[in-house]
């Protein structure tokens, strides 16, 4: 996991082609201006996904997982929290479903992690994460980019 201030999203190009061009969209984009729903930027090389949601307590929340994409998560309005496992101390819910590289995953968090506006958090296949935790009951404006890396 690499978290960070936007500004600085820069210092990671380099790592990965795919990732390179998400960094470039997102530098470079109006993030609030996007629709709701999937963004093409490179097919299914890269997309974002733009939606908005009133944040909930961490029992209503649950881990996420993915196999093939790493997530930059990025929070446009409002706050979070985005708590963080090994996986190694989480169980599976559900079996991985390769159309939409998902596994749900039930147990502790680890770490919490606050995002606010101008932070990106970027969440690598091994990083096991539960967005959504609420700080203050924030309605948020999110963006999270998905980038193929495998």
């Amino acid at each position: 996991m690499i978290i960070g201030k936007i500004k600085d999203l820069n210092r990671y190009k380099g790592l990965n082609y795919n990732l390179d061009k998400a960094i470039d969209f997102i530098i470079n984009t109006n993030l609030l201006s996007l629709e709701h729903g999937r963004n093409e930027i490179d097919g299914d090389n890269v997309f974002l996904n733009r939606f908005s949601y009133t944040c909930s307590k961490e029992e209503d929340c649950f881990f996420e997982g993915h196999k093939d994409y790493l997530d930059i998560h990025l929070v446009l309005k409002g706050q979070e929290l985005l708590g963080y496992s090994d996986v190694s101390e989480l169980a599976a819910l559900t079996e991985y479903d390769q159309k939409d590289d998902f596994i749900k995953y039930k147990g502790p968090v680890h770490t919490y992690c606050k995002s606010l506006v101008g932070d990106f958090i970027i969440t690598f296949p091994e990083d096991i994460h539960m967005p959504k935790i609420s700080i203050n009951n924030d309605f948020v404006e999110k963006a999270v980019c998905k980038v193929l890396i495998k």
